[in-house]
């Protein structure tokens, strides 16, 4: 596991990299840490190939923010996972905009930041699983943390995707029904919510009394009756239950 603290504070990045240590002497995982003083370092990494399975940013730095990295980060399609560190309690909801998975207090808990490390490698193990679905004459891997949902197209199905590092396309047709598709994927996250759509409750970003609003800004409509069905679910899911 590759983990970048980007804090233009040395002590703060000492701390944090003290902590992270002895996270992985308790739990017997491999840490690589790199420590950046300065976002705009950083970002110049980034562009030139740098990748870590978490970042954690400074909010309040000189010249580049952490918000304003996370930002150019995907705005160029880079979803590496990001936590926010802050003195400012305020400053924190900014980071929902960029999807950070957390945020990390001044001064830092241990049992805060092990939380963190803890929820991004179980997020690492969701990245990683997939389903190889035939179609016609080709095969398509499919990331189940990239499905955003599925919709029915007469007798073909419409899988809608986000852009991730693993995938590079919106949209994938299947020559197969809906049902089918929807037991061949077993995305234990994906709901039906609609007799022609599924939604991955993953992906949703919040419910309104007729339509699942999700990643990519994509509106599902949820059949009468299955609103509260949906809402319990979607909360369930996101809290990680």
């Amino acid at each position: 596991m590759k983990i970048v603290i980007c804090d233009d504070e040395e002590i703060q990045c000492t701390l944090l990299k003290s902590l992270i240590e002895e996270y992985s002497q308790i739990h017997s995982i491999s840490i690589d840490i790199l420590e950046y003083n300065d976002a705009d370092n950083l970002w110049w990494d980034l562009q030139n190939g740098l990748y870590a399975d978490l970042l954690i940013l400074d909010i309040q730095m000189n010249n580049m923010s952490g918000i304003e990295l996370a930002h150019k980060m995907r705005d160029n399609n880079m979803f590496h996972q990001i936590a926010f560190v802050s003195g400012i309690k305020e400053y924190v909801f900014e980071g929902y905009e960029v999807n950070a998975i957390s945020y990390i207090l001044k001064p830092y808990e241990k049992d805060q930041l092990f939380k963190i490390i803890n929820k991004a490698i179980k997020e690492i193990k969701v990245q990683n699983d997939f389903t190889i679905i035939e179609s016609g004459k080709e095969v398509f891997k499919i990331y189940h943390d990239d499905l955003i949902g599925i919709e029915a197209l007469s007798h073909d199905t419409i899988l809608h995707l986000k852009l991730s590092n693993n995938t590079n396309q919106k949209e994938i047709i299947l020559k197969k029904g809906i049902n089918e598709v929807f037991d061949e994927l077993k995305v234990s996250s994906l709901l039906r919510i609609h007799r022609s759509f599924a939604v991955n409750m993953r992906n949703c970003l919040r419910i309104t009394k007729t339509e699942c609003i999700t990643e990519g800004n994509h509106g599902f409509p949820i059949a009468r009756g299955n609103y509260d069905m949906c809402m319990q679910i979607f909360i369930k899911v996101n809290k990680g239950e």
